[in-house]
């Protein structure tokens, strides 16, 4: 199921892939329907990743994965204490640099 605004894009993309589609209109007034479909969360997400991405002055297309990661695991993890969210990314950064390292020596190539 797909919530989204009234663009016909989305339209075009849920009949071409059989995906049920609910539009709500908020030029109509209208912000949610059936009183559970509504896009608070996604216009909300939207604003914070905005904000936070604005700090950067811009960022190039080659990271930009890079970046939603980034925002993502801060934005999942805003509610615990700032030491906890400190060394829980050093933790995670430290293991995944590790066996990045480990495959990538493993299967080189050796110029000797």
């Amino acid at each position: 199921m797909l919530i989204s605004d009234a663009h016909n894009s989305y339209k075009s993309y849920t009949s071409s892939n059989d995906v049920e589609h609910v539009i709500i209109n908020s030029s109509k007034k209208e912000y949610v329907k059936k009183g559970i479909y509504h896009l608070n969360n996604i216009n909300n997400y939207h604003f914070r990743l905005k904000i936070w991405i604005s700090r950067f002055n811009g960022v190039s297309t080659k990271y930009l994965q890079l970046y939603l990661v980034w925002f993502q695991f801060l934005d999942n993890r805003k509610m615990e204490s700032d030491l906890s969210k400190k060394k829980q990314m050093l933790i995670l950064a430290s293991v995944q640099g590790t066996w990045e390292t480990a495959d990538k020596l493993r299967l080189r190539d050796f110029a000797f």
